[in-house]
C-alpha cells in the first residue's frame, strides 16, 4: 500500500495546488510512481497536472475520496491529494486515510490560525483512529508558504506556529515570480523556479513518514 500525503488548509491562497504539483515533481524525479486526487472544486491542480501529462491525476467528489483513494494507493508509491481551501468534508476525509498532512501557510496571523484549525482535523483524526488501534497516529506539519525572505516576518509566523504546538518543517516555500506567473497561466511551475525549495520540503516529509513508517 502507497503512502497518501494531503496537502491541506481551511484557508485558500496559500499554495496547497503548488506544493502538490511540485512534490509530485520531487517524487516523480526519484522514480516513485505518483498519483494524484484534485477534490477541489476550482481543479487547479488537475489544469496543471493535465498540461504536462507526467503525473496521473483524476478529479474526485469528497463522498468518493475514502474508496478512490484506497484504490489508487494500492498500485501506486505515492498518493498526493489536494483539497478545498475550507473546512469541508474532503478535508476531514483525506486526512482520515493520510500517512502525513502537510498544512501551508502564508506569514500570516489568519493563516496561521487556520493552520491550527487544520492542525485540530489531524487530532481528532488520530483520537478517532485510537478508538480502534492504542498506537494510531498520523505526523503532520506546517509549510511556510509564499515566503518573502527579505522581511523577517516568517520568523514571527513560526513562533506563533510553535505557540499553538503545531510542529512545523524547517524548510519552506519561497516567493518566486515564476511560479506566480505559473499560476495566473494555468502552467505548471518550473521545477528549476524552487528546485532548492522543494528538495529540502521533500526530504523532511519523506523523513516523517520513515519515522511513523507503520
Amino acid at each position: 500500500m502507497g503512502q497518501i500525503i494531503t496537502v491541506g488548509s481551511s484557508k485558500g491562497g496559500v499554495g496547497k495546488t503548488t506544493l502538490v504539483n511540485a512534490l509530485a515533481e520531487f517524487l516523480r524525479r526519484r522514480g516513485a510512481s505518483v498519483f494524484c486526487i484534485d477534490a477541489d472544486p476550482n481543479k487547479n491542480l488537475s489544469g496543471w497536472l493535465s498540461a504536462t501529462g507526467r503525473t496521473e491525476v483524476r478529479v474526485v467528489q469528497a463522498d468518493d475520496l475514502v474508496q478512490v483513494a484506497n484504490e489508487v494507493s494500492a498500485v501506486n508509491d505515492f498518493l498526493l491529494i489536494d483539497v478545498p481551501g475550507a473546512n469541508s468534508t474532503a478535508l476531514v476525509n483525506a486526512i482520515d486515510i493520510s500517512s502525513l498532512v502537510l498544512i501551508p501557510t502564508k506569514a500570516d496571523a489568519k493563516d496561521v490560525v487556520e493552520a491550527f484549525r487544520t492542525y485540530q482535523h489531524v487530532v481528532n483524526a488520530i483520537t478517532k483512529a485510537r478508538r480502534f488501534s492504542p498506537k494510531a497516529f498520523i505526523p503532520a506539519a506546517a509549510v511556510l508558504s509564499q515566503i518573502d525572505r527579505r522581511a523577517s516576518v516568517d520568523q514571527v509566523a513560526r513562533r506563533q506556529l510553535e505557540g499553538l504546538a503545531i510542529p512545523t518543517l524547517k524548510a519552506d516555500l519561497g516567493q518566486k515570480a515564476s511560479i506566480n506567473h505559473a499560476s495566473f497561466a494555468q502552467k505548471p511551475a518550473p521545477y528549476s523556479a524552487m528546485a532548492d525549495d522543494i528538495e529540502a520540503i521533500g526530504a523532511e516529509a519523506l523523513a516523517l513518514l520513515e519515522t511513523f513508517r507503520g
